[in-house]
């Protein structure tokens, strides 16, 4: 769920620029696009099966442990059709 954007005003983007701040795009994963899950199950594969990451094979299973029980947990809170506030 994308976020919509806010327009700053012409004084709230002067502020932030005095602050010494400019804006910027971040792109991130689309972590719910369609083929997401399978595309990274074959990464997880290929890493376990690579014997140049064999002294990592703990640290994988740790994330694996984690990532499943965050699969389980609820999201701490439902922001609704307008999503968070800006």
């Amino acid at each position: 769920m994308s976020v919509p954007e806010r327009t700053l005003s012409a004084e709230e983007e002067a502020e932030r620029r005095a602050m010494g701040l400019r804006p910027v795009t971040v792109w991130a994963i689309d972590t719910t696009a369609p083929g997401f899950e399978e595309r990274m199950a074959l990464a997880v594969a290929a890493v376990k099966t690579a014997e140049c990451f064999a002294e990592e094979q703990d640290v994988l299973a740790f994330i694996e442990s984690h990532w499943a029980q965050m699969d389980a947990l609820e999201p701490p809170y439902d922001w609704g059709e307008e999503g968070p506030p800006v």
